[in-house]
């Protein structure tokens, strides 16, 4: 997500829905967690948005969809809404070596915390 402008007082404004496609297996692999993953997501963005000074064009809001071409195992995100803006395909990469947790841990709440890298074009 990259904020489009400042506002007088210098804040970045971003837009306010996204869109996260997926390859159809993985949608219908996670669609039993729709809605949770739509929450964490819109969540994740309203925190990271306060951190940096991000305001939204409405409140956050993030959709899972079934998208063609994404490949499994990756996510595509775009705007909602806005079939000219452009969107970020990101893979699974392998953790850092030693790591065997994968950015999870058990003992946390749950969370999505999925490592993702931008793929390579």
């Amino acid at each position: 997500m990259e904020a489009r402008s400042r506002g007088e007082e210098g804040h970045l404004f971003a837009p306010g829905s996204y869109v996260v496609g997926m390859h159809g297996d993985d949608y219908e692999r996670l669609e039993p967690h729709r809605s949770y993953l739509e929450r964490e997501w819109s969540e994740l963005l309203r925190e990271m948005g306060a951190r940096v000074g991000i305001r939204y064009e409405g409140e956050p809001r993030v959709s899972m969809v079934p998208k063609d071409g994404v490949p499994r195992g990756a996510v595509e995100v775009s705007v909602a809404g806005d079939p000219g803006a452009p969107a970020e395909r990101f893979e699974p990469r392998a953790p850092p070596s030693g790591d065997t947790t994968c950015g999870c841990s058990r003992a946390s709440p749950p969370r999505t915390s999925i490592r993702f890298a931008p793929a390579r074009r």
